[in-house]
């Protein structure tokens, strides 16, 4: 991933993951992976919806599920300069809301959370 070519966006367009697709991996490495990037989430807000995707499938991912992750990773590696700034005598003020939707899922029926944080003056 040293020499890889950076993307311009976290996630491929217009692609879902799936459960049953791709070959088993080995599961810690990939669970090692998502927490570090669940804990950069914090702020790098803009790969937040990729990693939440990512980390459904802790449990038992495959490759289509890393294949992801390095994409994740090589978006992070081409846009390393980006990040949360925020002076504190700085006009702009900082607005966020959360919202879960409970079992929305119709394959799992499980919950997914989002938030949106805004900047505003």
């Amino acid at each position: 991933m040293a020499f890889a070519k950076a993307v311009s966006t976290p996630l491929a367009q217009k692609r879902g993951l799936q459960e049953a697709i791709g070959s088993p991996i080995d599961a810690s490495l990939y669970r090692r992976i998502g927490g570090s990037l669940q804990y950069l989430t914090l702020t790098r807000t803009d790969i937040s919806h990729a990693v939440n995707l990512a980390s459904q499938f802790m449990q038992a991912p495959n490759s289509e599920h890393f294949h992801t992750v390095k994409r994740i990773l090589i978006y992070i590696k081409g846009t390393v300069q980006y990040r949360l700034r925020m002076l504190s005598k700085s006009p702009f003020r900082i607005y966020d809301f959360s919202d879960a939707n409970w079992g929305n899922c119709t394959k799992t029926r499980r919950s997914t959370t989002g938030y949106y944080l805004s900047f505003f003056k």
